[in-house]
């Protein structure tokens, strides 16, 4: 083998190690909840709307029901009459924590960060999508668990959440 085809030889080698240095485990399961929660709140999304609105709520247990809001505001409704800020806010904060995933999927390690920033992308993209296509969210969810009698949410809300309070855990034990 002459030097050029060594030479080809090592810089595909290069490339290889390039590339798997980008296919790390961690950034791979962080990327693969992006998705997986957006297409479960999908899917119980789709599934509610499917169902006869007469057939709401449905109790699954004392605290547990289902039902199908269309929220068209934030949490409980809160400033319905601003639908440009509603749409606009989850917007800028679900953008930011895609900027700030991508930051830290360029991080070895950071595991748990990437986690908690994965939960908070993929459940505000749900969202989002219903925001831009519907022009409300569409909760399925309620909790009857002391003061909260009649708050609706979904899997989206849930995984915004568990990020959320994940990510503030972890900055307060740093």
């Amino acid at each position: 083998m002459g030097k050029s085809g060594m030479l080809k030889k090592l810089k595909a080698a290069s490339k290889i190690r390039r590339t798997l240095k980008l296919v790390q485990p961690e950034r791979t399961a962080a990327l693969l909840i992006v998705p997986a929660v957006f297409a479960a709140d999908r899917l119980f999304k789709n599934s509610i709307e499917a169902q006869e609105q007469s057939t709401f709520p449905r109790d699954v247990s004392e605290t547990i029901r289902f039902d199908r809001v269309h929220n068209d505001g934030f949490m409980m409704g809160h400033m319905k009459e601003h639908p440009e800020v509603v749409k606009n806010v989850p917007a800028a904060v679900t953008a930011a924590s895609a900027v700030c995933l991508g930051a830290y999927c360029t991080k070895k390690g950071s595991t748990p960060e990437k986690a908690a920033l994965a939960l908070i992308v993929g459940g505000g993209l749900s969202n989002l999508y219903d925001r831009l296509v519907y022009g409300y969210v569409i909760d399925y969810l309620t909790v009857k668990l002391g003061k909260l009698k009649n708050v609706a949410f979904n899997i989206g809300d849930a995984a915004i959440f568990a990020g959320t309070a994940l990510m503030a855990i972890l900055q307060l034990k740093s």
